[in-house]
């Protein structure tokens, strides 16, 4: 049996499998999350299937509800896309194609207003705070991704002003 789906919902138990759209029109798939309502998803999909991962689809679980895309940053390689607390802004990791020193972006969840928080590259993964006013992040020196050399900092969503949580020895 193969299954022509965006997403595939497994039941927690195991047993069930649920494909509730045809998705064959849009091409790969990755970094899921879901919206905080769990209505629906984010995933990171790209223009053709050896491309940089460059847009984000919305899949809605209800079958009336079309899915949309949304573009982030163009000719950037998107990816981790994560709601808000109350879902509406939306942050995301960007790099330039073929660079790994991501940073962090937010954008409102209608696709509008995007601008970037982080400049000193970040790891991918970060957190938004409960409130939805902060976000947490990973930064490392520029070719020292070992944990060692990471540090802690949040960043406030609003004004963009950052605040280093954590130090290590290095110079």
């Amino acid at each position: 049996m193969r299954l022509s789906c965006l997403i595939l919902l497994v039941v927690v138990d195991g047993l069930g499998l649920s494909c509730n759209k045809d998705s064959s029109s849009i091409s790969g798939g990755a970094y899921p999350a879901w919206h905080p309502n769990s209505r629906s998803l984010l995933g990171v999909i790209g223009t053709s299937p050896t491309s940089a991962w460059t847009r984000f689809v919305r899949h809605w679980l209800e079958e009336s509800v079309p899915d949309d895309t949304l573009s982030a940053v163009r000719g950037n390689d998107n990816r981790h896309p994560r709601y808000s607390p109350d879902s509406s802004r939306i942050a995301f990791s960007s790099q330039s194609v073929g660079n790994y020193n991501p940073d962090i972006w937010n954008m409102n969840a209608d696709n509008s207003n995007i601008r970037q928080l982080t400049t000193e590259g970040t790891d991918e993964y970060f957190d938004w705070s409960p409130d939805g006013k902060y976000i947490v992040y990973t930064s490392y020196r520029a070719g020292d991704w070992t944990y060692a050399n990471g540090t802690l900092w949040i960043v406030d969503v609003e004004t963009g002003e950052r605040r280093q949580l954590t130090f290590n020895g290095y110079p």
